[in-house]
């Protein structure tokens, strides 16, 4: 739970691993947040991570939003944005 400093440094660098004995068990190839970033960074977005050591991490992404058919902001403040979207799309949020 939670990544260390000198991890956190390194965390969107592909092929990155934080412990290679976890991720024997849950599988992996450090290439997850590396992907992430990128496709981030070509939306004009950003990538931030919080993370605590035994703690808890929590990830954030952060990107334009267009209206399009698809999606209707039903929700706005300044802290959040909810968006309803196509039934296709799974919406899953990472907890500390």
């Amino acid at each position: 739970v939670g990544i260390n400093i000198e991890d956190k440094k390194r965390i969107f660098d592909r092929f990155y691993r934080v412990d290679d004995s976890r991720t024997k068990s849950t599988g992996g190839s450090g290439l997850g947040l590396a992907i992430v970033k990128r496709i981030v960074e070509i939306h004009d977005g950003k990538i931030e991570i919080e993370s605590e050591y035994e703690v808890g991490t929590e990830i954030s992404v952060v990107l334009s939003i267009i209206e399009s058919k698809n999606e209707q902001i039903i929700e706005k403040s300044k802290e959040n944005m909810v968006l309803k979207l196509p039934k296709k799309l799974i919406n899953k949020k990472i907890n500390k």
